[in-house]
């Protein structure tokens, strides 16, 4: 079989020694492909003579494939980040022939109607890199991995308690290490406390076991039980019983080389190539013809539908091409006028726009652009003045332009819509202005305070609530945010009294989220109330522990309030983190 592959991850799909199958790459330097192109322009390029059989398009949750028209062959992707956009990503699919996905993907994807989906696991481990070493061991626990601990809460909650044994052991927790160093870090420890972000069996989980170490897997991973064996093979730990774990098998050196060399020996067989080999497998099984013919209902639907569905899944990629916004406003201006989801979505690609020219120092050409967008944010507003999402979207565009003063009002009145019985639209059809500043993969370091918690809680119940709660969870949050920024702007004006008022509301609609204890224990200061501060960044720090900011602030108000011991205490966990994380300084 003929196969195109890309975009992204070359290296990952390289061809399996000894295939039969027919490989040709695009996204590089020989096929070059450029986001928002069309399937004219990628076949054009194709070595003369020659046509896929399918096309294997790798992680459109970063460059999506041309979604408003129909492949000319059979497509197939797989999935990996899906959490990342699920909202945006979801629509798209439907109108591809396979998928793959990862378990918890294939779940969800499935809950939503999406049932041309299988799970793979996508991930392995290279022989070449991962080996054992003889060297003695440098560190006795280590983590290596993201620290946005907005989209981590589990990890920054037991990595917080991990710190703690620095006193004791040997703790690395690290990030931004690869190559030659990543793979002696993995090996020269001898536990390596790993968990997937969306419950998969992750790269560092092959890695690590088959370079001897002793893994640590979060016991809430849903794959892991497919490879290795808890106690046999690795170990399963739960945030309140993994300093005991560690405790237990540092302790016991001979249980815990037992352990580790019964996981290296099992995980031998799932490289990474033998993964490709099992994926062209599955591909060859697939009865082209009738998944056809499954999506044919998909692409019945109206022209302007499917622009509007493609649109959406451009919206959080890496890049957003200007030809795809055009297209939508094309259809807009002469098919969906009259359709509150397509001119919202036009009006948060055109804001974005605006974004990227002010980000550039373009303030003309920024400003002519959200002049565009702000025009149909109000009317929007006029025409379905209860929809309050079109108010809170021109609210928080106008915040991330840097237009704070004149956000309030619409910010406001989107919290009034919400304490009334506004319309908040589905997650499926409807789209949010997120901050760009503050999305979901801003970075591998600590996260800013503001993070992209919006942004992964919008996207965690778009992809795991059940409708019926759905949008009760959805105003919830969208309140959470309205509020906490409205609280914010009143906080930074002098204006304490409103500022705790909005931030008070904020917490109560969604207690389980620090940002708006930050906020308020800041506004409680200016009064004078430190008890009340106090408690406001103790809810914080119990929620996300690696605010060295929140942590820095409680301990001065405890010592004003001349409670040392307690102030001794934030100041010992706080020096303790520091320390055990790598190239991070107070």
């Amino acid at each position: 079989m003929k196969f195109l592959i890309g975009p992204c991850s070359h290296d990952r799909f390289a061809a399996p020694a000894g295939t039969l199958h027919d490989l040709v790459y695009f996204g590089g330097k020989e096929i070059q492909y450029e986001i928002g192109e069309g399937w004219g322009e990628l076949f054009g390029r194709l070595p003369a003579g020659w046509k896929p059989d399918c096309i294997l398009w790798t992680w459109p949750e970063y460059m999506m494939w041309p979604a408003w028209e129909q492949c000319p062959v059979l497509l197939v992707t797989v999935v990996g980040d899906w959490h990342y956009n699920f909202s945006a990503l979801s629509g798209c699919l439907h109108g591809c022939d396979y998928i793959f996905a990862d378990r918890a993907g294939t779940r969800r994807l499935k809950e939503h109607g999406i049932d041309h989906v299988e799970w793979w696991p996508a991930y392995g481990h290279s022989p070449n890199q991962c080996q054992r070493r003889n060297e003695a061991p440098l560190f006795d626990v280590t983590f290596i991995g993201r620290l946005n601990f907005h989209s981590h809460r589990t990890r920054s909650r037991y990595l917080a308690k991990l710190a703690l044994l620095k006193e004791q052991y040997r703790v690395r927790i690290a990030r931004d290490i690869h190559g030659p160093d990543y793979f002696e870090a993995l090996a020269r420890s001898r536990i390596v406390v790993n968990d997937g972000v969306r419950g998969e069996m992750n790269m560092r989980a092959y890695e690590a076991t088959a370079c001897g170490t002793l893994l640590f897997m979060h016991a809430n991973n849903l794959e892991i039980s497919e490879f290795l064996r808890d106690g046999e093979d690795c170990v399963y730990f739960e945030e309140n019983n993994l300093l005991s774990l560690l405790t237990h098998y540092l302790e016991n050196e001979s249980l815990r080389r037992c352990v580790a060399e019964s996981g290296c020996r099992r995980i031998q067989q799932h490289t990474l190539e033998q993964q490709l080999v099992n994926l062209f497998e599955r591909l060859e099984r697939l009865d082209f013809q009738s998944l056809r013919r499954d999506r044919s209902r998909f692409w019945a639907k109206s022209d302007n539908e499917i622009v509007h569905l493609a649109s959406r899944g451009f919206m959080m990629g890496s890049v957003l091409p200007v030809n795809v916004s055009k297209r939508l406003a094309s259809y807009t201006n002469q098919e969906s006028r009259n359709e509150w989801n397509a001119l919202n979505t036009v009006a948060v690609m055109i804001t974005l726009h605006a974004f990227q020219q002010h980000q550039e120092g373009n303030s003309a050409q920024s400003d002519t652009l959200w002049q565009q967008a702000a025009s149909i944010w109000q009317s929007l507003n006029n025409r379905w003045p209860d929809r309050m999402l079109s108010w809170a979207n021109h609210g928080l565009a106008l915040l991330a332009l840097g237009r704070s003063e004149d956000a309030a009002s619409f910010l406001l009145q989107a919290l009034e819509l919400m304490e009334g019985n506004g319309d908040l639209p589905t997650p499926d059809n409807s789209t949010i202005f997120f901050d760009p500043n503050n999305t979901y993969l801003g970075g591998a370091g600590i996260a800013p305070p503001t993070g992209g918690t919006f942004h992964v809680e919008w996207e965690r119940i778009a992809s795991g609530s059940a409708p019926e709660t759905a949008n009760s969870e959805l105003r919830q949050l969208v309140f959470w945010e309205c509020a906490r920024k409205l609280g914010d702007l009143n906080l930074k004006n002098g204006n304490y009294d409103q500022a705790i008022e909005w931030l008070q509301k904020a917490v109560y609609h969604r207690p389980n989220l620090e940002q708006a204890y930050d906020s308020l224990g800041f506004a409680q200061l200016e009064t004078g109330d430190l008890m009340a501060a106090r408690s406001s960044f103790e809810y914080s720090l119990k929620i996300q522990p690696w605010n060295f900011k929140i942590r820095q602030k409680l301990a001065e108000i405890l010592g004003n309030l001349n409670l040392f011991n307690e102030q001794e205490i934030v100041c010992r966990e706080s020096m303790q983190m520091a320390d055990s994380l790598e190239g991070f300084q107070l």
